[in-house]
């Protein structure tokens, strides 16, 4: 009886192992649709020339690209939506320069794979913690409240000040 109980939990999980889906991201483009590395289309443009460009902004942001306002990820999934085209190129530039997968929109910061983090007094203080996080390990700084780039509060300090201190004393630590 146990051998026929291992038998079943063994074929299971081949039969699991069978449909792990690979790794998608678009490789090409048909006319205006965005064809992806296992021959599906990801995604479908108005126009040939909006295929195009997707297909460059993904082979540069990590198969991530926009269609007008709208960030969409490798999948072709839709990820989130700004308020103007300019915003979602603004994002896969930050997503380009950031290992943590971080950009902003507007005053609110966003991880690409959770979604938003936090939002900061100002779209310039939102771009300071974009570069935080790059100088310093993940970490970063919202008013006087650090966090790393998966949107975990660490401490909580009196001042900004405070915690731009210990950022550079965490990062001298390690």
């Amino acid at each position: 009886m146990k051998f026929f109980i291992l038998i079943s939990l063994f074929i299971c999980s081949l039969n699991s192992m069978a449909n792990i889906n690979p790794r998608v991201y678009p490789v090409r483009c048909d006319g205006s649709e965005l064809i992806s590395n296992v021959n599906t289309i990801l995604y479908d443009f108005s126009f040939n020339s909006e295929c195009l460009k997707a297909l460059s902004e993904s082979r540069v942001s990590y198969g991530h690209f926009c269609d007008g306002d709208r960030l969409i990820r490798p999948n072709g999934d839709f990820f989130h939506e700004f308020n103007w085209s300019s915003g979602c190129q603004k994002a896969l530039n930050n997503l380009r320069a950031s290992r943590h997968g971080l950009f902003c929109d507007d005053k609110e910061m966003y991880q690409i794979h959770i979604g938003y983090l936090t939002s900061h007094s100002f779209e310039s203080y939102c771009l300071e913690a974009l570069n935080e996080a790059l100088s310093f390990n993940g970490f970063f700084c919202r008013d006087g409240q650090m966090f790393d780039y998966l949107g975990n509060f660490y401490r909580d300090y009196s001042f900004r000040s405070s915690c731009k201190k210990a950022l550079q004393e965490l990062t001298f630590e390690r």
